[in-house]
C-alpha cells in the first residue's frame, strides 16, 4: 500500500497543480488515498481535503487472506452493480446463490449472466487482468494499518453502515455523510449525484 500511495502521489507531483489538489477514493481506492494523504501531509503537502467512499473497517483488514474463490464472489458483486447501474439489489441475496465454495471466476460469472445478473455472452478473459489486480489490491489492503490523519476529511458510507471504527484515526471535525444504498450501488445512480455534489461544494 505505502509502495502504491509513493507511486501515486510522484503522478500528482508531475502535474501543473499550483499546489491546490484533493484526494479520494473508494473501498480499496479510500485505503489508497489515505495512505497518499498520510506521506503527503508528511511532506508538507497535505491535500486541501480527503474524500473516504466506505473504506474497509479496521477490524476486517486484520483478518486472514481471502481465497481465490471468495475473492472473485466480491469482484463479481463489483460486475454486477456496474452492468445494473446502481439499480438496488440484494447483496447477501446474491452472495448466498452465488456460493463461492471451490468455484472459479469464469463458473461464478457463468452463473451470473445464466440469473441475468450479468449479460449473456460476458467475455470471461476480459476480466482476467482486472481480477488480477483486484486480488493484489486486497492482499495489499490486509496488510495495510492506518495511522491517524489530521487532515480535512469527509467519510461518505452507505445507510447503514457504523462510522464508529474510522472515527479514531480521523480528524475530531469529520464529516459523515450518508448516502442510499450498499457498498457497491453507493457511487452509482443518484447517490453517485449526492457525491458529486459534495465533492464541488466541498462539504462546507
Amino acid at each position: 500500500m505505502e509502495e502504491l500511495a509513493a507511486h501515486h502521489l510522484q503522478m500528482i507531483k508531475k502535474r501543473d497543480r499550483q499546489g491546490r489538489y484533493e484526494l479520494g477514493g473508494w473501498s480499496f481506492g479510500a485505503l489508497l488515498a489515505l495512505e497518499m494523504a498520510q506521506q503527503a501531509a508528511a511532506a508538507g503537502d497535505p491535500p486541501m481535503a480527503l474524500y473516504l467512499l466506505d473504506p474497509a473497517a479496521p477490524e476486517d483488514l486484520s483478518r486472514d487472506d481471502a481465497p481465490d474463490e471468495e475473492l472473485a464472489n466480491l469482484f463479481l458483486l463489483t460486475l454486477i452493480a456496474d452492468f445494473n447501474a446502481g439499480k438496488p439489489f440484494d447483496v447477501q441475496e446474491v452472495k448466498t446463490a452465488f456460493d463461492p465454495s471451490g468455484k472459479s471466476l469464469e463458473i461464478q460469472m457463468q452463473k451470473a449472466a445464466e440469473f441475468g445478473l450479468l449479460p449473456a455472452g460476458t467475455d470471461v478473459a476480459a476480466h482476467i487482468q482486472s481480477f488480477e489486480i483486484f486480488k493484489r489490491n486486497m492482499r495489499a489492503a490486509k496488510r495495510y494499518r492506518a495511522q491517524k490523519y489530521a487532515g480535512k476529511t469527509a467519510l461518505v458510507l452507505p445507510e447503514g453502515r457504523p462510522p464508529e471504527t474510522w472515527i479514531p484515526l480521523l480528524p475530531a471535525g469529520v464529516t459523515v455523510v450518508r448516502v442510499p444504498g450498499d457498498h457497491f450501488t453507493m457511487i452509482r445512480g443518484s447517490s453517485a449525484v449526492r457525491i458529486t455534489g459534495l465533492i464541488h461544494h466541498k462539504f462546507g
